[in-house]
């Protein structure tokens, strides 16, 4: 049993060594695709902000992390809110 020990502990090690790449892959995974759903938001919000007179994508981030800074409120969250207003202000619109 003791020649046994060390193979076992060798595969032991990379086992445990899999599990926390897979564990990191996953994390890594879930980050990428919220840092790409983050994107799309701002992407949006900076579409909205155009549309009611920014200058350009540029005017429009800026007002964005302007407004994120001063309500000290994560800039998805403001973009999320742009979107909200836009959505809000469609449907007064429309009659629905």
């Amino acid at each position: 049993m003791a020649a046994s020990d060390p193979l076992f502990a060798r595969q032991a090690a990379i086992l445990l060594s899999n599990t926390e790449a897979l564990a990191d892959a996953r994390r890594l995974s879930a980050q990428l695709i919220e840092v790409l759903n983050n994107r799309d938001i701002i992407g949006q919000a900076k579409g909205v902000l155009i549309a009611r007179g920014a200058v350009d994508d540029q005017a429009a981030f800026a007002m964005l992390a302007t407004a994120s800074q001063r309500s000290n409120t994560k800039l998805t969250e403001v973009a999320r809110r742009v979107i909200a207003s836009a959505i809000s202000r469609n449907s007064g619109r429309s009659g629905t």
